[in-house]
Order: C-alpha cells, then sequence, then structure tokens
C-alpha cells in the first residue's frame, strides 16, 4: 500500500520510519479510507511486539522536490516507531525450531493483543 523511509523524528529525537501512500493510489477514495483506517486501528495498540504510531498527515508543500519526485505534495503519512531487526522474508526456507518459536510465540502475542481491542490483521 505503501513506501516505507526511515527519518528522524524532531521533537523526540528518536529513528522513525514514515509510511506514505503510493503516489498512483494516494488520490483513491478507498485507499485513503484504508489508510486512515489502519492509522487509528494502530493508535489503539500499546504492545511491545507492536509499532508505536507517533503521527500521520499529509507530506506539506515542497516535499515533491525534496524527495526526488517520489512523494508528491499532499501525500498521506504514517510516522511511527522504527524497528531494530530483520524483515521475516530475509529468512526464507527452512529455520530453525528455536527461532521460529521465538517469532512464532511473539506473532500470537501480538495478534492476540490486536484482536482483544477488535483490531484485525487481515
Amino acid at each position: 500500500m505503501g513506501e516505507v523511509w526511515a527519518g528522524a523524528h524532531v521533537v523526540r529525537g528518536v529513528p522513525v520510519a514514515v509510511k506514505f501512500l503510493r503516489p498512483r493510489r494516494r488520490n483513491s477514495e478507498r485507499t485513503a479510507r484504508a489508510f486512515r483506517d489502519e492509522v487509528r486501528a494502530m493508535a489503539r495498540l500499546d504492545h511491545p511486539a507492536i509499532v508505536y504510531v507517533y503521527d500521520f498527515g499529509l507530506a506539506p508543500t515542497g516535499t515533491a522536490p525534496r524527495s526526488g519526485g517520489r512523494i508528491p505534495d499532499g501525500s498521506p503519512y504514517l510516522v511511527m516507531e522504527l524497528l531494530d531487526g530483520e524483515p521475516l522474508d530475509r529468512f526464507r526456507g527452512r529455520m530453525a525450531w528455536p527461532p521460529l518459536r521465538a517469532v512464532l510465540l511473539g506473532l500470537r502475542d501480538a495478534l492476540g493483543h490486536a484482536h482483544a481491542r477488535g483490531v484485525l490483521h487481515l
């Protein structure tokens, strides 16, 4: 749904991930609604295995030239905690049971937390 950039939160002084809607999809009302729903859902969650949401909004005027045209002015964005780790798709193939078990237990706990608050990850 979007493109994620690494950044820094200027007030908190912490590294963040900034997710922008893809330019070709940002004008779709359905996509904008899904994005707003994602932000609202994430903001209700407070769990160590779920990223913290700091902010959201629309990219200000001047974003397009500063991003080399990749992020148009007015693009919806979400600012969230930047995770330290590897994406799961890096671990293609077989994993040893102990690290796989740890990943699955963390996912179970995070999904249980979200489901208990009415948030479904589809």
